[in-house]
């Protein structure tokens, strides 16, 4: 091979991995922004929505009983934001509430999503909150 075609081929590979970190990068800075765009939404907006799921349940005869709050959800593996979930229970403990964590499991050919309302958003201090569970999930498209 020339000297020529030599220079070549590693110019092209040297392209085609900046085009691969450059996506990576833009993916990861795409997923930081949507995280930053769900917790403002939940922030500014999170008692709207929890009026209206509200407002729509006891209009179905499924009014839930206790308190309701709207928090973000997160993957309790990547610390990504995911979307909005309403918690209901006991004020007290709701009130506690800070984010819903999803784990993933996969056992025996079943992939599941756990929802767990936590006290924290920071993964290396979470604590279940008790007497709480999940009823809603809301999905931001973005």
């Amino acid at each position: 091979m020339s000297k020529y075609w030599k220079r070549v081929a590693v110019l092209g590979l040297v392209a085609v991995i900046a085009a691969a970190l450059t996506t990576s990068a833009g993916a990861r800075i795409g997923g930081v922004l949507k995280g930053a765009a769900i917790v403002g939404i939940v922030s500014q907006f999170g008692g709207q929505i929890d009026s209206g799921i509200n407002n729509m349940l006891g209009g179905k005869g499924a009014a839930v009983n206790g308190a309701t709050k709207v928090v973000p959800i997160f993957s309790a593996g990547r610390g990504a934001y995911l979307g909005a979930a309403q918690v209901a229970g006991p004020k007290e403990n709701v009130d506690k509430v800070k984010g819903v964590a999803q784990v993933e499991l996969k056992v025996a050919g079943f992939r599941t999503e756990v929802m767990v309302p936590v006290n924290s958003i920071d993964v290396s201090k979470l604590h279940r909150v008790q007497d709480v569970g999940v009823s809603a999930i809301i999905d931001i498209r973005m």
